[in-house]
């Protein structure tokens, strides 16, 4: 996840076509909020020893 810009990650789940597949999302997705979801995330693996993926299309 962490190789995604905040930015373009807040934009992708600010979009209203992701929130409906998404019932908990909530709104007021910034790059900082983006930026702590990312890390919260991505300290899943070190602990965890799994975590979570994001994955690409056209890219």
């Amino acid at each position: 996840m962490s190789e995604i810009a905040p930015a373009q990650f807040a934009d992708y789940m600010s979009n209203p076509r992701v929130a409906e597949h998404m019932p908990l999302l909530t709104s007021g997705w910034n790059e900082e909020a983006a930026a702590n979801f990312i890390a919260m995330k991505e300290a899943c693996w070190p602990r965890d020893g799994l975590g979570h993926w994001t994955f690409l299309a056209d890219g």
